[in-house]
């Protein structure tokens, strides 16, 4: 399977830092990962081949307002074979200007795009009442066009099931590889085993909802 990531993150371009890390982990699990990042001409960045499986390009945009249309230009161009788009998904690594971008590439080849959620939703719109109305309005559009949302955790996902509880079946929590790295290497605050000596087996059952509950 062959990934187009669509991100806003420039720092994926010096190899370093924990995001270029989840991705070089992503990278071994698809056949090739093409990462998309919107960054400015004056940044003056090139293609990086960072492995046999990741690849990142920039954007070099003259003007910010241009950023998704130069993304998906850029994502045509560079995963284009013989005519033939060779990505089978694309992703979007925010609700806004990357989602504007996936949903190009969406209508443009024919593929399906999900989107990644990584904060509360609430907090992302911003101070500026205007900015607020655009970006929830453009949230709303392409969260409910978009095939999948994984939110990366049950608050990002309770804020996007806020913003339109019909979006309940699209949204999976999956935290970040790192993230169940951590958790997987954890040590437990209570061992149960000693709270409960007498039980040989013990079963744990957890039920959850992103449905909003008022008490």
């Amino acid at each position: 399977m062959k990934v187009l990531i669509i991100s806003k993150d420039k720092s994926l371009f010096s190899q370093s830092g924990p995001v270029y890390e989840e991705l070089l982990k992503c990278s071994e699990l698809v056949d090739q990962l093409h990462v998309v990042v919107m960054t400015a001409r004056s940044d003056t960045l090139s293609i990086l081949k960072a492995t046999d499986k990741l690849f990142i390009y920039p954007t070099n945009s003259r003007y910010a307002w241009l950023a998704a249309r130069d993304a998906c230009r850029v994502a045509r161009f560079q995963l284009s074979f013989k005519s033939r788009f060779i990505a089978d998904l694309a992703v979007a690594e925010d609700p806004f200007a990357c989602a504007t971008a996936a949903r190009m590439v969406s209508r443009a080849c024919g593929v399906d795009f999900m989107i990644n959620v990584y904060e509360d939703l609430f907090s992302a719109w911003g101070e500026n009442p205007f900015g607020r109305i655009m970006r929830r309005a453009s949230a709303k559009r392409v969260l409910r066009e978009a095939a999948g949302i994984r939110a990366a955790s049950q608050l990002v996902g309770e804020s996007v099931y806020s913003l339109d509880p019909g979006l309940d079946r699209k949204i999976y929590i999956l935290p970040s590889l790192s993230a169940m790295e951590k958790l997987k290497q954890a040590e437990p605050a209570v061992d149960i085993h000693r709270v409960y000596p007498q039980f040989t087996v013990i079963l744990l059952m957890a039920a959850g909802s992103i449905s909003v509950r008022k008490i």
